[in-house]
């Protein structure tokens, strides 16, 4: 150890014990993990579909092809579910990819965010929703199974390398991770030549590099061979009503607010930084400007099928990461500007937690015509406490609007209400900035410390104790043996079944087919004979789903689950 070497004071390690805790807290109760879900289901049938090929071969699925061929995850999936089992493949990789994305985030808040405001930035990309695009679809560190949290780890790892000026090794790190993902790693490698363009204008020879894909486009290769499709008026109308998140044009206001608020934060930041921060916040504002350009011109104008396929919009991830490990930085030197600067802080602070609701556009629209103003407005004190107080109030009434579905959802399909309500209403970004910075700033004082490592642990410990939601049912699946159902005696390898609002049972319970599932639409848009075979089995559900859904009104009316089942003629005939 050299003559200069610091080791740390027990006060300075009683202070990262409990921002390691508070942060990691605030993490896991913000993601639980609630078994097999959303696209972990997919996963898991690609995986599955290695293991046995003959019975998801002819799955509607995968049977016109799938990207499976374009990553390296299920290969590695499918090993681990034969080598040590479904529920323990699925604990480790989800608990792998949630441990892998923090410590690269950290990495690369410490590459852009100065000592004294890494932990709040920390904080802050733990307990936002981390949602970005359209239709709630995706979110930063999904707690579920898929590729998509560990490409964004290596993505940012290769960002904060590109920051310190290892620009080789962050490209490589880059294709890693598009061996993974590819269109998550695109955010990064995007980045990565929009930054050198920015540095320096000849890397703009990069653009040659376009080419390659029309090169393979002409010798056929998938997926390249698509650059010459056009999507035809049917396939289009049926990806505008199930697959819309593809075409910007077709967003919601709602969708456009999370774009606001991260490009209103970028905004403010770019004002307020210089330097290496500066050219960098400068390169994510640029990306999100390519990323939803390039959208446009290829889904929106073009249709074409491998630009539309592409989803370019899907940069917004990074975006979204920058504009949040960036604010504690804004919100500092807005605080230093005295009162205009400081009612501007709390409209992006109201902006964050209400990210995604239309006061949250109101409030980035108003904070960036003030900011922009900021100079020839003279306030008080009295009027920037009242502007903190009315936001504080409004943030809290939004979470309590929140927590009252939450609150009729719980006590409706819970096993355990009244906790599930507990953890649901606490796991909200309001509450866990409050009770995290609340422990944090405990450790100001030096004689808090203790209590405040006390407090911090107890919070790590009551959110693991709450980390796995499973429901009793979802735990089952993962806890037996795939295919052990016993449906799967009465129906033949290759046949289908339809298991109306549940891919799971007829995939992974039945280790059979599945006839129809809203969740086999989200390959439609890669192949056409898949959205037209989708089309024809929804069209043969119609009439089946519209007596579902008389029966389990009028069953909900009657309080009984028997006064009303579908006709057999009507199931005779779909089948």
């Amino acid at each position: 150890m050299g003559p200069t070497a610091h080791l740390p004071s027990r006060d300075e390690l009683l202070r990262c014990a409990v921002w390691t805790a508070v942060i990691a807290a605030a993490f896991v109760l913000s993601r639980p993990y609630e078994g097999i879900k959303h696209d972990g289901i997919l996963y898991l049938a690609q995986a599955l579909f290695r293991l046995y090929p003959d019975i998801f071969g002819g799955d509607v699925f995968f049977r016109w092809g799938s990207q499976d061929q374009y990553t390296l995850f299920t290969p590695a999936y499918a090993v681990l579910i034969a080598r040590i089992g479904l529920n323990e493949a699925n604990i480790a990789l989800v608990v792998l990819s949630q441990i892998l994305f923090l410590v690269c985030s950290y990495a690369l808040v410490r590459a852009l965010v100065e000592p004294g405001l890494r932990g709040f930035a920390m904080l802050l990309l733990v307990c936002g929703t981390g949602i970005y695009g359209a239709g709630l679809t995706f979110r930063l560190a999904e707690p579920f199974v898929t590729p998509r949290p560990i490409a964004e780890a290596i993505t940012l790892l290769a960002v904060a390398l590109l920051m310190h000026g290892y620009r080789i090794r962050a490209l490589l790190l880059l294709i890693a991770g598009a061996a993974l993902h590819p269109l998550v790693a695109l955010a990064g490698m995007l980045y990565w030549w929009l930054h050198h363009v920015i540095l320096d204008r000849r890397w703009a020879w990069m653009l040659l590099a376009g080419i390659a894909p029309v090169l393979a486009a002409i010798a056929g290769i998938a997926p390249f061979a698509q650059l010459f499709q056009q999507f035809d008026q049917e396939w289009l109308g049926i990806l505008f009503e199930n697959n819309y998140n593809l075409f910007i044009t077709r967003w919601t206001l709602q969708d456009w607010t999370f774009v606001a608020c991260d490009l209103v934060i970028l905004g403010i930041s770019l004002r307020l930084t210089d330097g290496r921060l500066r050219n960098a916040l400068k390169t994510a504002v640029a990306t999100a400007l390519v990323g939803l350009g390039a959208a446009f011109v290829g889904a929106d104008l073009l249709q074409n099928v491998l630009l539309s396929n592409i989803q370019a919009w899907r940069v917004l991830w990074l975006v979204h990461w920058l504009a949040v490990a960036t604010l504690p930085i804004v919100i500092s030197r807005l605080w230093r500007e005295g009162s205009p600067g400081r009612m501007v802080a709390g409209l992006i602070v109201f902006c964050f937690i209400t990210r995604g609701l239309p006061a949250s556009l109101a409030a980035s629209t108003v904070a960036a015509g003030l900011f922009w103003y900021r100079d020839r407005i003279v306030t008080g004190d009295r009027v920037v406490q009242g502007v903190s107080a009315a936001l504080s109030a409004a943030a809290y009434l939004a979470w309590f609007n929140n927590t009252s579905r939450e609150h009729d959802s719980a006590f409706f399909d819970a096993i355990n209400p009244i906790g599930d309500f507990i953890v649901r209403s606490i796991s909200k970004p309001f509450v866990l900035l409050v009770v995290g910075i609340a422990i944090a700033m405990f450790t100001i004082k030096r004689r808090n410390r203790v209590l405040a490592a006390i407090a911090a642990s107890g919070f790590l410990a009551f959110a693991c104790l709450a980390w796995d939601q499973r429901t009793p049912y979802r735990a089952y699946i993962e806890s037996v043996p795939i295919g052990s159902h016993p449906f799967s005696r009465l129906v033949a390898p290759l046949e289908e079944v339809y298991w109306r609002n549940d891919l799971v049972a007829p995939w992974f319970m039945m280790l059979r087919r599945s006839y129809f599932s809203v969740w086999q639409q989200s390959g439609q848009m890669f192949n056409r004979s898949t959205a037209m075979d989708m089309e024809r089995r929804g069209r043969a559900l119609a009439m089946l789903d519209l007596q579902e859904t008389v029966c389990a009104a009028m069953n909900s009316l009657n309080r009984r689950y028997d006064t009303c089942e579908p006709d057999l003629p009507v199931l005779q005939e779909m089948c």
